[in-house]
């Protein structure tokens, strides 16, 4: 009888292995050892599959070479998509910057002050409906301005047509006009800022799994600074086509650069972070605590959360961002954003205070 023993931690290839049982099996007199392995070989062939199913859900969008320009465009507001051989990123609005969701969601950007190495506990599990994608991250937490400089530098990405930049390709320009395309004063402060958050963004790696399907790891940001003979300082940022993954439709969030400016420490994580969410969900205290990045105590972090809610509440805050509503539980809360239509979450409302009953008994 075939025993599989793979080399190292290899894992064997299911197809293969689904194949070499059946034949096996062919040669079997024993009719239960038989019907053993014709269900092993079942097995290793729905699990072949399922490789191939998760394998095509982390795919970036292939768009056919015959398209148009303008198919090309429609197809990049969705999502990152392939078009003769490259890789383009996706097209927010006007004022408006491109983040994963993936990202957004996990204690990447902590809302914590002060430095500290990631684990594996920090990243969430992203339900889809081939699986369950998890992301693995190393490299230091970062912060708001780092959130910032990721999203100005996916935007060096948004040309269309003739000028469209595609990911893989270096974008070289002054520090002076990076500073300039956030929104922040150029200086000597400015400029430093940005160099250490550029130290930063290229010190992180990130891995894409779903299943036994791996993504391989890659940079958010490669970048290289230069000065120049009259002291003019440029820097070169290139963006890899492996982070396409993280871009693709459904993974990505279009955040109002207004916003990511005016809001920081715990009220700038939230807003990103519902910014992700499609409707009303109960959410643990915990659960935030630990995805937030925050290093206080749970009271304490209650405490603050309270503070950043009032913050995102209030009557100048953006529509698009506002928190209407919001439902506190002792150990968790549900919150209703004004861009949700009222009667289509309602429904959705009702069950997230359900489970949130739960929850708390």
């Amino acid at each position: 009888m075939f025993q599989p023993d793979p080399v190292g931690n290899r894992k064997p290839d299911p197809r293969c292995m689904a194949g070499i049982l059946l034949r096996e099996s062919f040669d079997c007199d024993d009719p239960l050892t038989k019907r053993v392995m014709q269900h092993a070989a079942e097995d290793y062939e729905k699990r072949a599959r399922g490789i191939e199913r998760a394998t095509k859900s982390l795919a970036v969008f292939e768009l056919p070479s015959k398209a148009s320009s303008e198919d090309l465009l429609n197809a990049r507001k969705r999502g990152a998509v392939r078009y003769c051989g490259r890789i383009y990123a996706p097209i927010a609005l006007e004022r408006h910057l491109v983040l994963p969701s993936t990202l957004l969601r996990s204690a990447l950007f902590s809302a914590a002050s002060g430095e500290s190495e990631l684990s594996a506990a920090d990243v969430p599990i992203v339900k889809t409906k081939d699986g369950d994608v998890s992301l693995t991250v190393s490299g230091p937490r970062l912060n708001g301005q780092d959130r910032r400089v990721l999203g100005a530098c996916l935007n060096l990405y948004r040309g269309n047509g003739p000028t469209a930049i595609p990911l893989g390709q270096e974008v070289e320009l002054s520090l002076y006009r990076f500073a300039f395309a956030m929104g922040l004063k150029p200086g000597r402060h400015v400029y430093d800022s940005l160099l250490s958050s550029f130290d930063r963004l290229g010190a992180v790696r990130c891995e894409l799994s779903l299943g036994d399907v791996q993504q391989p790891l890659c940079r958010l940001i490669v970048s290289d600074v230069k000065v120049g003979e009259l002291g003019k300082t440029t820097v070169t940022v290139r963006v890899d086509e492996a982070f396409a993954v993280l871009l693709r439709r459904g993974m990505w969030v279009s955040m109002p650069t207004t916003a990511l400016a005016e809001f920081t420490g715990l009220a700038g994580w939230l807003v990103c972070y519902l910014r992700t969410q499609s409707g009303p969900y109960p959410l643990t205290h915990d659960y935030l605590l630990r995805h937030s990045g925050s290093t206080c105590s749970l009271a304490e972090f209650r405490r603050r959360l309270k503070m950043a809610v009032t913050t995102l509440s209030g009557p100048n805050v953006d529509p698009y961002l506002r928190i209407s509503q919001f439902y506190w539980e002792p150990n968790s809360v549900v919150f209703m954003l004004a861009r949700w239509p009222g009667k289509a979450a309602v429904p959705q409302l009702k069950k997230a205070l359900e489970m949130q009953r739960r929850y708390s008994h």
